[in-house]
């Protein structure tokens, strides 16, 4: 057996390892002859050397095919160029809006009201209570959208970020670290109260908090239910069912992507499960402020639950649109570098989300810009 299939068995056992699939490690250690010493070496991981490589090459992959869905790092001196150069066209900008959708014809502007810079690299935006929580992959600055003082929650590293309602103005922020840690805080103000820490057994590859309770999705496809207390609850459902990919939540129900690409409604109140039909295309799956966002052939946007007396609106949209929100009743799409509403286009930079607060427009940047955009009568 030549060095580099040795090298590679070494890896794929370490991986089964690591996900906690000893029979099959074992069986494959046995069929691959993985020698002691390595077999000792990978046992000793505590994260597959194979998954990170993976994970890293699907980001650079994204990144360099220019894919709107996974932002990640760019090139500081670049963007710094790039930036410079369209801050001479965007200072101040007025944009007019003509209204359209039944609003009469009245012709009305979008004016940009506030421009706030973190100077941050932006992996992950949530908004949530009129405060914004921004992730760079190391800590998380929030603060009062509209304001320019922030904190900071400071972690060796921060991924997979979930936000939920605390109740009484709290916040409460989930996020996993060190791979297959899991840390859940609640921030109210500059204050901050550490609710949950828990170690799971392997790698986290996503998470939701609804009400009180954290779901956890491992590397292995399997989702494991936790109270913010630490107690983990059992849920026949998610012990037979392998998931692909957490979605987020609507009300009392969690949406999921099983195994077989089928998106499935669990009801947390009833712990009762609906399969709501295959997904074709892989289509791009958000949920925001109640709306589930359906980007496929087209976008359908359903309010409060899944079905035709849910839809919203459903329409075509441009290609490599990265984010939606939808404002007084209708969708707003974020481009690259246009924020697109009604037909109508804003030039923005580095587009990575967009939210809705307060009849609002929040555009949130790729490197911690943060501008809003409010209506006015012309």
């Amino acid at each position: 057996m030549t060095k580099p299939v040795e090298d590679f068995n070494h890896l794929v056992y370490e991986h089964l390892v690591c996900s906690g699939l000893s029979k099959a490690a074992e069986a494959f250690r046995t069929e691959a002859k993985i020698d002691d010493e390595r077999g000792r070496r990978a046992e000793r991981r505590e994260e597959s050397t194979l998954w990170r490589w993976y994970e890293h090459f699907v980001e650079v992959a994204d990144v360099r095919s220019a894919s709107p869905y996974h932002v990640g790092s760019r090139h500081r001196i670049e963007s710094i160029m790039h930036s410079l150069e369209n801050e001479k066209k965007r200072h101040q900008e007025v944009v007019d809006l003509f209204s359209r959708n039944g609003r009469g014809g009245n012709q009305m502007k979008l004016e940009r009201i506030q421009v706030v810079r973190l100077n941050i690299l932006v992996r992950e935006a949530f908004l949530q209570n009129g405060c914004i929580f921004l992730c760079d992959g190391f800590s998380i600055y929030y603060g009062d959208y509209s304001g320019e003082s922030y904190s900071k929650i400071a972690d060796s590293s921060v991924r997979n970020m979930c936000i939920s309602d605390g109740g009484d103005g709290r916040v409460r922020v989930g996020y996993v670290c060190d791979a297959n840690a899991v840390r859940v805080v609640e921030v109210s103000g500059r204050e901050q109260k550490s609710l949950l820490t828990l170690q799971h057994s392997v790698s986290v590859k996503n998470i939701a908090l609804v009400r009180d309770q954290l779901f956890l999705l491992d590397a292995t496809g399997f989702v494991k239910t936790y109270s913010l207390s630490g107690g983990s609850h059992h849920s026949a459902f998610f012990e037979k069912k392998v998931v692909y990919e957490i979605v987020g939540w609507l009300g009392s129900r969690l949406l999921v992507i099983d195994s077989r690409n089928v998106l499935v409604e669990y009801d947390i109140d009833s712990r009762e499960c609906e399969q709501l039909g295959a997904m074709e295309l892989e289509p791009v799956l958000s949920v925001k402020e109640n709306h589930l966002f359906v980007n496929s052939s087209g976008v359908s946007v359903y309010e409060g639950g899944i079905g035709s007396d849910h839809l919203v609106h459903s329409g075509k949209v441009e290609p490599k649109m990265i984010d939606f929100a939808m404002f007084r009743g209708g969708l707003v799409a974020l481009k690259r570098n246009e924020l697109v509403f009604d037909g109508f286009r804003i030039e923005v930079d580095k587009g990575h989300s967009v939210f809705v607060q307060d009849d609002q427009i929040v555009v949130v940047s790729d490197e911690g810009t943060i501008e809003v955009f409010t209506p006015v009568s012309s």
